[in-house]
């Protein structure tokens, strides 16, 4: 590898200090000649890159403090994107997980996809509705929807797989105790296995009444006890039961919401099951018995409930299925995604790059034009990886400029290119920003930490034929290092 000739090209590799923080890649850029305000986005790692933790290793904070969380401020202010792109599995429960831990270290507003909506409107109103006992049957089963999405890890598009067997068994519980946390499992679909039943899981109870998804289960379940059948098999086996009226078969027959009447105005109209309207009332069967049950009227209630008490569309999606999604990328790869959070194990390079092409698809105005982009790892390996996936492009078109001069010795040689290649046109600058002292050794090539501190200008450059060697070696680990994402997950 010629390092003097990488360090030519537009594209940078800087080494910050380990006892510094992402907040010291400013003072980097600026020595490059880049402001914050010329980058279009800026992708970190998360661990030991954004986070800290204490001697105990239970303790996490943000690495850098004050300091770093200013740094995400500026970037904010700039119109700069903050994206986490991890190492870990790509899975959904990934993606929520580090955005919990956005929301512990008060970074949440930094990164799009870490904030959770603010319910207390929606809390307010469900308590306005009185008691469950007394509810119309398509209001309670309006609350209890929205209660139990408040109040466990599903979505309203989950719930009308939500078994009612484990309820039916009076071992699964006290039925005295009125207070005591209930079982569920969960109706799963598999096209090879076919319909199955979940582990189970637990609902816990809440000590304000009127909003405890407990006690407005129970009081679910005795109101529509009489209507269950003894019938076997997933179609029978459903929590939530179908709604009928004068003017409507079920839920799915009923009238969808509109934009007029109450409707306008955030009130719960009165001519859908999901309503105060008392001529609607459950029958005898599922709400969706159907293997993928979408029940379009129950997610258009509520989204006019939703609505009505303040809550955003963008925000509203996040009641109505899992926001994070697993997604198949270039080259094999594949990550999990939810807004700028970005779970990408072995595959980062590809991952910035999917980022940046979704971004430049959607052509957002201002930052889709600025060419030059940030990454902040704290291991040199993966600084390295992101380097080399936008230095390689650059280096070709510089080699094939040579070429060409090599072959037209009659015409005056260009000038070095600076701007950047490729048809991401991204310049990267990327940041290895070593393991603090008191923190977790990385887990790195050797060789490639040679090369990162020499394409950084904080070693001295190898003789060519020594660096060629050590590339070369490099390539072979790095071809062995890198694993391919299983299909199933």
């Amino acid at each position: 590898m010629d390092v003097a000739k990488y360090r030519t090209l537009p594209s940078k590799l800087h080494q910050l200090p380990a006892t510094g923080s992402i907040a010291d890649a400013a003072s980097h850029l600026a020595d490059a000649g880049v402001e914050l305000t010329d980058l279009r986005v800026a992708f970190f790692d998360f661990d030991q890159t954004l986070t800290a933790v204490d001697a105990s290793r239970t303790n996490k904070s943000v690495r850098g403090g004050d300091d770093a969380a200013a740094f995400m401020q500026q970037l904010k202010a700039a119109g700069v994107p903050s994206v986490i792109v991890t190492a870990t599995k790509p899975n959904s429960t990934n993606c929520h997980a580090i955005a919990a831990e956005l929301r512990h270290l008060g970074l949440e507003n930094y990164v799009n996809g870490a904030t959770v909506p603010d319910a207390a409107a929606l809390k307010a109103e469900l308590a306005s509705w009185g008691a469950n006992e007394t509810m119309a049957p398509g209001l309670l089963s309006l609350k209890l929807s929205c209660l139990l999405v408040l109040n466990t890890d599903r979505y309203l598009g989950d719930l009308p797989r939500w078994a009612f067997s484990p309820h039916d068994d009076n071992g699964d519980h006290d039925p005295e105790d009125e207070r005591g946390p209930l079982k569920y499992r969960m109706w799963m679909y598999d096209p090879d296995l076919g319909p199955s039943l979940s582990a189970t899981h637990t609902l816990s109870p809440l000590d304000d009444l009127l909003l405890c998804p407990v006690a407005c289960l129970r009081t679910y379940l005795r109101r529509t006890q009489h209507l269950r059948t003894n019938g076997t098999g997933h179609e029978h086996d459903k929590l939530f039961l179908a709604l009928a009226g004068d003017s409507s078969v079920n839920s799915e027959a009923a009238a969808p919401a509109t934009t007029t009447g109450n409707a306008t105005d955030g009130e719960m109209g009165s001519s859908t099951p999901f309503s105060d309207d008392p001529s609607f009332t459950w029958m005898a069967s599922a709400l969706d018995p159907s293997a993928e049950p979408t029940c379009p009227g129950l997610h258009e209630a509520m989204a006019e409930l939703l609505a009505k008490c303040g809550i955003s569309k963008s925000d509203a999606r996040h009641f109505h299925a899992d926001p994070a999604s697993v997604v198949d990328i270039a080259d094999g790869a594949r990550i999990a995604q939810m807004g700028d959070i970005i779970c990408a194990a072995y595959n980062k390079p590809e991952a910035i790059k999917h980022w940046l092409h979704d971004h430049q698809k959607r052509g957002m105005l201002g930052a889709s034009m600025r060419t030059t982009s940030m990454f902040v790892d704290d291991n040199s390996d993966n600084a390295f990886g992101v380097y080399m996936a936008f230095a390689h492009p650059e280096l070709q078109r510089y080699d094939g400029q040579l070429q060409k001069e090599l072959e037209t010795p009659e015409l005056p040689a260009g000038p070095v290119p600076t701007g950047p290649a490729g048809e991401l046109n991204i310049v990267m600058h990327s940041c290895w920003l070593p393991p603090p002292p008191t923190g977790k050794a990385e887990s790195a090539d050797d060789m490639v930490r040679g090369l990162v501190q020499q394409l950084a200008g904080t070693a001295p450059i190898l003789p060519s034929a020594v660096a060629s060697s050590t590339n070369s070696t490099n390539t072979n680990t790095n071809s062995a290092r890198k694993k391919p994402v299983p299909k199933k997950l």
